[in-house]
């Protein structure tokens, strides 16, 4: 472990909870080893049953009575990344499964790596290298930018770069270590155990702080209804599950985010399962600005502020 400075690469750090064959896990011990930062979060208890996943020295254990929830786990390895000199890392789900970017033309996502495409910026180190290239300069034009991520591949549609608009940072997230310390944004408390990502959200939000999305990069993931992946959280029962949604929509509705949220998937009876930003009326209500810089490739590498932008307001 060790300290990094302005200029080098965002670590990638996985919270994993008894899962040591998790998607992530495996794809970076096998697309990095060490020659790239990254570190799987653990509770000490499960460490052993990770070492034989995980290469030597890329394991970091966590007080069990520390981090009972997956909100307490993100603001302990928050905590962390300050401690050894980060202020800025990927924070990913270990359900991630694979990695890709888009083609020029914006309508395609590349091969997977396990199709052993040899593109030399499609490899683990590339991917990491070229979203912390984008990352450090969105968070340097967007002061305000406290959050990102990386695009689903199954929305992923254009060559762009959206600020406060687009999906909810979840799954690859990239966040801004240091301002979100400095400011106290913590993982709510009752978004702790469940909803973390749209309860941060609500509250980023709140206090006007921005978020942005890389659709230029693109990953893909291993769906909890996997029987070879069980939910660390949820239940198979339809009845918990729907439960554990509707307290989620609950919490949410002593944020502001109440009167701009989007229903975008639900039960069959219509009842809350996720939400997203309606970001239009987002800025209706708020009176704030989206931007949407347009990349006439992925691999520009002019400064993220000379890129073409579209205002939306």
């Amino acid at each position: 472990m060790g300290g990094a400075d302005m200029t080098s690469n965002l670590p990638l750090l996985i919270p994993s909870y008894n899962r040591p064959d998790a998607p992530l896990v495996k794809l970076a011990a096998q697309l990095m080893g060490d020659d790239y930062p990254w570190w799987v979060f653990v509770r000490k208890s499960q460490a052993r049953d990770y070492a034989a996943t995980v290469p030597k020295g890329h394991i970091v254990p966590m007080p069990d009575s520390r981090v009972g929830t997956l909100g307490d786990t993100r603001n302990w390895m928050m905590r962390w990344a300050l401690r050894e000199g980060f202020p800025m890392v990927f924070d990913w789900d270990d359900d991630v499964a694979r990695i890709g970017r888009k083609l020029p033309d914006g309508t395609r996502h590349q091969s997977w790596k396990s199709t052993h495409n040899d593109d030399p910026w499609f490899d683990g180190p590339g991917y990491w290298e070229e979203a912390s290239h984008l990352a450090r300069q969105v968070f340097d034009l967007y002061p305000g930018t406290v959050v990102g991520s990386v695009q689903n591949q199954r929305w992923a549609s254009a060559n762009t770069l959206q600020v406060q608009c687009g999906k909810t940072p979840r799954r690859t997230k990239i966040l801004n270590v240091q301002r979100l310390v400095d400011n106290e944004l913590w993982c709510p408390p009752e978004f702790r155990f469940h909803g973390e990502d749209i309860g941060n959200l609500a509250t980023y939000l709140q206090y006007d702080w921005q978020v942005f999305t890389i659709c230029n990069l693109v990953y893909d993931f291993v769906s909890e209804t996997d029987i070879n992946l069980p939910s660390t959280l949820r239940s198979r029962d339809e009845e918990q599950n729907r439960a554990i949604h509707s307290e989620e929509f609950d919490s949410l509705q002593g944020y502001d985010i109440k009167d701009y949220l989007r229903i975008n998937k639900a039960y069959d009876d219509g009842s809350y399962m996720y939400g997203d930003v309606d970001w239009r009326k987002f800025r209706k209500l708020t009176g704030q600005t989206s931007y949407t810089h347009s990349f006439t490739d992925i691999m520009d590498r002019v400064p993220l502020h000379s890129v073409p932008v579209t205002i939306k307001i």
